[in-house]
């Protein structure tokens, strides 16, 4: 099985977790990679970000790597997200369902952090 580049996750799961987190957020997968600065599409890459962080552990140059950013802008992401969790009740419910699906989907593969066990 081949694994991407910037980390020790499959390209199959990977594009997984990006096409989950751009369809409950209701952006294209461009824009997360993009340039826009459109409030929805910052809060997609910021969910993204926090996705790769705490579910699979990965570290600030490898979110940068696989988001096409900064690590600077990796950190501003993940400090800001949490207290979007707290403010929109959608994000909590769309981070439940992806942990649902990527757990259904991968179960064949050797399990990640969960959500819970982190916060």
């Amino acid at each position: 099985m081949r694994t991407s580049v910037c980390l020790a996750l499959t390209n199959r799961e990977l594009d997984r977790v990006v096409a989950l987190v751009a369809e409950k957020c209701s952006v294209s997968k461009s824009d997360m990679f993009g340039e826009s600065r459109v409030r929805p599409v910052v809060e997609a890459r910021w969910f993204l970000m926090y996705v790769l962080r705490n579910r699979y552990d990965m570290s600030l140059p490898q979110i940068a790597c696989v988001t096409r950013r900064d690590h600077s802008t990796v950190m501003g992401g993940l400090s800001n997200f949490p207290r979007t969790l707290d403010r929109e009740p959608f994000y909590r419910h769309a981070l439940a369902a992806i942990e649902w699906l990527l757990d259904e989907e991968f179960a064949d593969l050797p399990n990640p952090l969960k959500f819970s066990e982190v916060a």
